[in-house]
């Protein structure tokens, strides 16, 4: 990266969900991303490769360094993503509270 930053991605848009089993997969990826004196920036990226069990949803915001210099090359601190079925258990949770209401 020439020029590294800590920032965020917004994910708009991937083709497919996750399929069980694999560790990383490739995936074509629609985001915003935007970080220090960069500003929300739309990129298309091909070939991504995510974490199974952190697989982002629509909607997502994922912590990463982008390159201000050219913003689609990024790296995403799959550390700081929650894993997806930690995810969908607090969705559940917040869905049966709802219903208890």
């Amino acid at each position: 990266m020439t020029d590294p930053v800590s920032g965020w991605g917004k994910v708009v848009w991937h083709p497919g969900g996750y399929e069980r089993g694999f560790r990383w997969a490739g995936c074509s990826l629609g985001l915003v991303v935007w970080g220090d004196r960069l500003p929300p920036t739309p990129v298309f990226v091909e070939d991504v490769q995510l974490r199974g069990r952190k697989w982002p949803d629509v909607g997502q915001v994922l912590p990463m360094r982008i390159d201000r210099a050219a913003p689609e090359r990024f790296e995403i601190d799959w550390d700081q993503v929650p894993e997806l079925r930690d995810r969908v258990l607090a969705l559940c949770a917040q869905v049966a509270e709802q219903m208890r209401t």
